[in-house]
């Protein structure tokens, strides 16, 4: 297995070569957050992959809407493409840049990506 313990996001999950792309990582022992607007479509899709080595989460989401979207990074680079494709961001301080570049970079800066699901929450 080719992807064994890798963690992928796959969007547009829900039909055609996002679908293809899902079932192909799956297969190959990857994590996959499967991202898409069709619940529905995307549960079918994680029932009939369960059997696979890799794990397929579901995730409802649309991110057509950049707005509505959340770059997470550990760089300033991170930063500029979340503001040139107007993201939200939040760095991660365990790269290997330092606390204060990423603060000037991005008003999110956190330590621990336990923080994360909260943070999240509030943007």
């Amino acid at each position: 297995m080719k992807l064994e313990g890798k963690s992928i996001v796959v969007t547009g999950a829900s039909a055609g070569m996002g679908q293809a792309v899902v079932t192909l990582f799956a297969q190959e022992g990857a994590n996959v957050i499967a991202v898409a607007r069709r619940k529905e479509r995307l549960d079918a899709l994680a029932e009939a992959l369960k059997e696979e080595p890799g794990k397929v989460i579901p995730y409802v989401g649309d991110v057509s809407d950049p707005a509505a979207c959340v770059m997470i990074g550990d760089t300033q680079h991170d930063a500029e493409v979340a503001a040139a494709i107007g993201a939200k961001c939040v760095l991660y301080t365990g790269g290997h840049q330092s606390r204060a570049l990423l603060e000037a970079a991005c008003p999110h800066v956190i330590d621990d990506l336990a923080l994360l699901p909260d943070l999240l929450e509030s943007l």
